[in-house]
Order: C-alpha cells, then sequence, then structure tokens
C-alpha cells in the first residue's frame, strides 16, 4: 500500500573514463608540478578503477565530500579543474630575508 512517501534512489554517478581521460590523469599522477593537482588526480583514478567515493576518501584521508568535489570539477573542466582557483584578498608576500 503506498503511504504518500516516495523512496527514491540516489543519482548513480558514471566514474569511467575514456581511454585519452585516463591517459591524462595518469600523466598527471605521474609527472604534474603541483602535489595537489596530483593527488586530485589520483581520485579521479581510484574512481574509474570501481572504488566508491567513501573508499576512496578512506584511502587518502580526506573526506567523501571531498572526493565528491574534485570528481565535478574534472567532468567539468577536465584536468584544469583539479588545479586551486585564483583566490580573493590580499597576496601572498614572497619572504627572501
Amino acid at each position: 500500500m503506498f503511504c504518500g512517501i516516495i523512496e527514491t534512489m540516489p543519482k548513480l554517478i558514471n566514474y569511467s573514463l575514456a581511454e585519452a581521460e585516463l591517459l591524462t590523469v595518469e600523466q598527471a599522477i605521474k609527472s604534474d608540478p603541483d602535489l595537489r593537482v596530483r593527488q586530485r588526480a589520483q581520485i579521479i583514478r581510484l574512481l574509474h578503477k570501481g572504488h566508491k567515493p567513501e573508499e576512496v576518501a578512506d584511502l587518502l584521508a580526506i573526506s567523501p565530500g571531498q572526493v565528491y568535489w574534485w570528481h565535478g570539477r574534472w567532468r567539468q573542466e577536465g584536468l584544469a579543474g583539479l588545479s586551486d582557483k585564483e583566490r580573493s584578498g590580499r597576496p601572498q608576500i614572497d619572504d627572501e630575508a
């Protein structure tokens, strides 16, 4: 009997990569000059390999929200989306003392 409550299934997200995307991610893991980009590329690769977002978060000691965030940026912007964006505020001062 229907009680007025609609159960919805969570949206399935496709984490699989095309061959060219996988090569891009693996190249970034090996040689991107920014450590943070290399780590974020690992998120994308682990998702592609079949790990659940919660497993990836546990393996990399980050929150599941960060896994979803970086995957979304990857889907929207590709490799460029794994880089930090410029931030507002006062620029950092190089200390060359």
